[in-house]
């Protein structure tokens, strides 16, 4: 249940719901419920991902955002389309995805995929795209087994955590099952630098945007210049991790799903303070889930009446989410 709050998002307990008492998961689901109706954002603890598991994580991208520029440059991806490894420095500009213009963005990304892709004929159909390998740096040898641990981990947690969805949406707990069966989530390194430069005008470390997919799951170090969301009042506010939890926010399909019952929220990463900027070098890690390309976004019936109709028509998720990287533009674009 909800136990505190940091900035306006809820902190959510999802142990006694993982733990399997009724009571206690319909109480965690109702939490659930109000924060994705109010802010879509929430954050998590007792989520069962071990904490050594994180900090190897924080420290193998760490040690990959250190190497020289010229050994980062060599994990590109031969297809330019920045779904897997490194994108430089003011490369993205995520405000495009919703149609605003604004320079390019203040972070360096590294992207990997699915760790363990399955040799049938749906995935290897879709190896030049979804399910193209991942690309690791030769300087760096332990990074693709501990962010494969880590990706699998996330993998784990988004089944609970939509698990935790179906309840409060008042559907049958494993809803969601059969759409992410085949699933194509992303897991994005994000490094902000520290900003001895003051920025351009307009520039940010990340443009206001809401993501594509399903959920999202963020854990991030409490650096100055980080996450903010939009409230309901239309102002921003700071979002900051708490020690061991991750912060989740609903993704445009789910907000579909939902008609909109959940809300896919406008977010940003701001920049530091001046006096702090010198010192303010940030890394989030970004596990973007999108179900399977060929699910069928609709409304949950739960979701609708006679005075509240589906807002959307039913779209694939594959079609949605492609749509969406097509509008999302780089600075060299």
């Amino acid at each position: 249940m909800s136990a505190q709050a940091t900035g306006t998002v809820p902190v959510i307990d999802m142990a006694p719901f993982l733990a399997g008492d009724g009571d206690a998961k319909a109480a965690t689901a109702r939490a659930v419920d109000a924060a994705c109706q109010d802010t879509g954002f929430l954050v998590v603890t007792g989520h069962g991902v071990p904490a050594p598991l994180i900090a190897d994580a924080f420290a193998e991208f760490h040690a990959f955002f250190d190497l020289p520029v010229v050994e980062k440059e060599r994990v590109r991806s031969p297809r330019g389309d920045n779904l897997r490894g490194y994108v430089g420095i003011e490369e993205n500009a995520l405000s495009y995805s919703i149609d605003a213009t604004t320079p390019p963005d203040l972070f360096e990304r590294f992207t990997c995929g699915l760790p363990d892709v399955p040799d049938d004929a749906f995935h290897n159909a879709r190896r030049d795209t979804l399910f193209q390998p991942n690309i690791w740096p030769a300087a760096r040898p332990s990074m693709a087994p501990v962010a494969g641990d880590y990706f699998r981990a996330m993998e784990r947690l988004i089944a609970d955590l939509l698990r935790l969805c179906a309840v409060a949406l008042d559907v049958d707990e494993q809803f969601f099952a059969d759409k992410i069966d085949h699933h194509s989530p992303l897991l994005s390194a994000n490094l902000y630098p520290a900003q001895p430069a003051v920025p351009e005008p307009g520039q940010l470390r990340a443009g206001a945007h809401t993501d594509y997919g399903s959920l999202t799951i963020l854990a991030s170090e409490d650096k100055p210049g980080g996450l903010q969301v939009m409230t309901r009042d239309g102002n921003w506010r700071d979002v900051r991790p708490a020690p061991n939890s991750f912060i989740i926010n609903i993704g445009d399909l789910m907000a579909r799903w939902t008609n909109d019952r959940w809300v896919s929220t406008l977010h940003r990463v701001v920049n530091p303070p001046r006096a702090a900027a010198d010192t303010s070098r940030r890394l989030s890690l970004v596990f973007f889930h999108h179900p399977n390309q060929d699910a069928l976004i609709e409304c949950i019936p739960s979701c609708a009446s006679a005075g509240n109709p589906a807002k959307y028509p039913p779209i694939t998720a594959g079609d949605y989410i492609m749509g969406k990287f097509a509008k999302q533009r780089t600075a060299a674009q």
